[in-house]
């Protein structure tokens, strides 16, 4: 994945330059729910689409212009100080947690198409291999703007993104992201059909 830098602000549909980290990849084996088609008329809010998630949980808008990092405690969604939010010009959003995600992106007509996965212990349902890998978010220099969020700042670039402070520190910061596993039924060969946000972790430099 690649990141579209223009007057200091993220474009595109992909906010990080990443590496991953670097660890074994292996899969574990959950109890998956995911419903597809689901969809919200033209003037939905953040807030309908964060209500189908239990709090707390991460918010991430994509606009035309910019990548907004926001927070949801189950009553109201927190951006940093002096960030606002244009839902006219807002193209794509998930919201997340340890344990389910939902993803809408806008239709040509205007109105929200999306689908939400649930992971959970359960010993009934449809269980899945999933594998989760963790890729360094941009910014090697971190400054805390306050309790709830975090600047990164790419030293060499001059380019920044402000995310939620997550509960582990770290010297970077990192998005861990869930990918399940299909198997082709002629041949046994795995793929991977959908793929989630987790959570934002601390990293280590290097």
């Amino acid at each position: 994945m690649h990141s579209i830098f223009t007057n200091g602000n993220i474009k595109g549909t992909v906010y990080m330059s990443y590496e991953m980290n670097v660890k074994e990849l292996t899969s574990k084996e959950k109890t998956v729910a995911i419903e597809r088609g689901l969809t919200f008329a033209e003037s939905s809010t953040l807030a309908d689409f964060a209500n189908t998630i239990t709090a707390p949980a991460t918010v991430v808008v994509w606009s035309m212009h910019q990548v907004l990092w926001g927070t949801w405690d189950g009553t109201k969604i927190t951006f940093p100080e002096s960030v606002e939010v244009n839902m006219e010009f807002a193209t794509e959003v998930r919201v997340f947690s340890e344990t389910e995600e939902i993803h809408v992106y806008k239709t040509k007509r205007g109105s929200w198409l999306g689908r939400k996965i649930t992971d959970s212990e359960a010993t009934t349902g449809v269980v899945m291999d999933t594998v989760d890998s963790t890729a360094r978010l941009l910014g090697d220099e971190v400054r805390h703007i306050d309790a709830n969020f975090v600047e990164c700042k790419d030293s060499g670039r001059k380019i920044s993104q402000i995310i939620p402070t997550p509960a582990t520190a770290g010297d970077t910061y990192g998005l861990v992201t869930r990918n399940y596993v299909d198997y082709v039924a002629e041949t046994g060969q795995a793929t991977y059909s959908d793929y989630r946000f987790v959570a934002i972790v601390g990293m280590k430099k290097g």
